[in-house]
């Protein structure tokens, strides 16, 4: 079995985020611009290796998704089924289409459970866990966040 050069694993030493300096160890030096976090992530590409934070991870899982992902189709091609990426760290607002009163609600893709076939959503607006099947998507009105980390 070939060995993978590319390796995501938390880092147990002391150290700080190369993207954002978020350190994971209490410091004597108070700085304004850092902040502490309980965990730090050690991602290795070949031979450079650069420590994240849990925030970092979730900003550079995003993009290498978005820029992996199939582009969308034209929405007047009536074949065309748009592609939603249903990725951890996905924001979203949805409506239901079948009630003309129904608020909008913001939602985060928490996860997918495999064993059950349910996607796992954190409702942001209330704070909820919601597993839904992927039918719940044909019968809301999706409109994904541009770019959640800006």
């Amino acid at each position: 079995m070939e060995k993978s050069p590319f390796h995501v694993e938390i880092e147990h030493g002391t150290c700080s985020c190369n993207v954002c300096h978020a350190r994971n160890y209490i410091s004597s030096v108070p700085a304004d611009f850092d902040r502490q976090v309980d965990r730090m992530w050690r991602v290795q590409g070949g031979s450079p290796t650069i420590a994240l934070c849990d925030d970092c991870l979730r900003r550079l899982q995003h993009m290498c998704s978005n820029a992996l992902r199939p582009p969308i189709g034209d929405p007047d091609d009536p074949e065309c089924t748009p592609w939603i990426p249903m990725t951890t760290g996905t924001r979203f607002t949805a409506v239901l289409e079948t009630d003309p009163d129904a608020a909008p609600e913001r939602y985060e893709v928490w996860g997918i459970d495999m064993t059950m076939g349910l996607i796992v959503l954190v409702g942001l607006d209330r704070n909820e866990l919601h597993p839904v099947r992927s039918d719940w998507f044909i019968t809301r009105k999706i409109t994904l966040d541009v770019n959640p980390f800006e």
